[in-house]
Parts: C-alpha cells; structure tokens; sequence
C-alpha cells in the first residue's frame, strides 16, 4: 500500500495513514450552497459541473478556488466543495441563440483541442516529459509520448502570440525546458525515484506573460498522489522555480499584469 505524499512549502512527508473524508452535516451544505449561489448562476454552475473532474484530480483549479471564497462562509477546501457540489442541479440560465457554445478547434502543434474551464486543452508530443512514471499514466491521458497542455483564455478569438511563443519554446527545446523542469524535483520531492515515481500530468501555458513569452506551469504527480499538489513554473528569462498547485498564479512580473495604483 502506498503512503500519501505531501509537497506543501519545503516539506515532502509519506504518512502511511489515509485522511478520512470530510462529512458533512446539512445545515453546513446548505450554507455554502446558498453563499454560492449568490455568485450567479454561471459561476454556479461551472463549480457544479467541475465535481467529477476535481475529484478525479484531487485538487482545486484556481478558478475554483478563488469562486469559493465565499462572503459569510469564508475558503471552502477541496473536501468541502466535493462533499456541498457533489449531485447538486446546476441553476437555470438564460438561452441565448446569439452566442453559441465556443466550437472545438485545431491548433498546428497541439491538433484537436476542446474548450476547458479555464481555457483550451489540447496535447503536445513531449517524449521527455512523457517517459517519467509511465505506470503512473491513467486511461483518460493523452497518447503514449503526449501531455495534456490547458491553455489559459486570454483571447477569446484565439491562442496568445506570447502563449504560441511559449508552447513553440516547450516543442522545439523540449530537452532544454525538461532539465529546468526537473532539475527542481531533487529539492521539491526528495527521495522519489524521478523516473518511475513522479510524473508530469500537465503543462498550463499562463495567460501571463514577460518578454513575449508566456509562463508555463508543469504539473507533478508522484506514486501515492501529491495532497497540496506540485507546480514547477518556467520562463527562459525569468528562470525555474516550484510551489504547491498555484504556483503558476503568484507570478509577480508580468507584461500584462493588472498596474496597482501607488498610494497616495
């Protein structure tokens, strides 16, 4: 049996225990059910919708995150939001024949792609980043060789230039990037075989960007599953660094960044 990992700051642990799972009483779903609510119906219903996939990867996307951040309840953790969401009817919403559901589409690197909270997911041919931990790999993952790539929206008519740079950097200096990538896993995951226990299960191309490159997230697993997740973020001009899943959200220099307004 396979302990659980834990990757949260500098510190990795393998308790051999199983955390229970949260329970819930109905007064404590209702709460937060009611809170969400107030949101409006589509960001309602995007948390609803997200239950399965979330459980599947055992960790909150950010989007999700920052939604459940609920006034009067206060952050909803991952075993909440599962425990509350799962089951529920999404709200009704308004139909609108002028704006149809966004079509799938083709990009030239990463063929067939399909729309995904928070963007567009497709899956590029990286034999490096694919070969760690392939016992690992689950039968809804990409082809042998391949990696799920999410692609933050940042346009609704297409792919960034500045995301395309980064995505053409990842494909064409595939060796270069995974060096990066992998050479921070010593420090993030000591102890683990980085070849058969630990495995990239998604590059997120951020809809930031510096110098005409978008950020790129990769996302690590290991054998017995990572409790606070694992993200490596890289640029080739601002370097490699690694943190919990959000890694990729607490970047602080960006071309694009939202200016704070000095104090006066």
């Amino acid at each position: 049996m396979h302990g659980r990992c834990f990757a949260q700051g500098r510190r990795v642990e393998s308790p051999t225990h199983k955390q229970p799972e949260t329970r819930m009483d109905a007064a404590r779903r209702e709460l937060i059910l009611n809170a969400a609510r107030q949101l409006g119906a589509e960001p309602f219903n995007r948390l609803t919708e997200a239950v399965e996939d979330t459980r599947k990867r055992g960790r909150l996307r950010y989007w999700q995150d920052e939604l459940l951040e609920l006034p009067g309840v206060g952050p909803v953790g991952l075993e909440e939001y599962l425990a509350a969401f799962g089951g529920v009817t999404p709200l009704p919403t308004a139909v609108n024949s002028e704006a149809p559901p966004a079509p799938d589409t083709h990009h030239p690197r990463l063929g067939e792609m399909y729309r995904d909270e928070p963007g567009w997911v497709g899956a590029a041919q990286l034999p490096r980043f694919a070969a760690p931990g392939r016992k690992l790999r689950q039968e809804d993952d990409p082809p042998e060789e391949h990696v799920r790539v999410l692609i933050e929206e940042l346009d609704p008519k297409g792919v960034a230039p500045e995301q395309q740079a980064a995505i053409s950097r990842l494909m064409d200096q595939e060796d270069d990037v995974f060096a990066a990538v992998w050479g921070q896993l010593p420090e993030a995951l000591p102890g683990f075989d980085l070849d058969t226990q630990v495995i990239c299960t998604e590059v997120e191309v951020s809809r930031w960007h510096l110098d005409g490159v978008a950020y790129l997230g990769f996302s690590i697993d290991c054998d017995g599953h990572l409790e606070h997740g694992l993200q490596v973020v890289y640029h080739p001009t601002k370097g490699t660094w690694w943190g919990d899943w959000k890694a990729l959200n607490t970047i602080e220099e960006a071309d694009n960044l939202p200016r704070q307004e000095d104090d006066e």
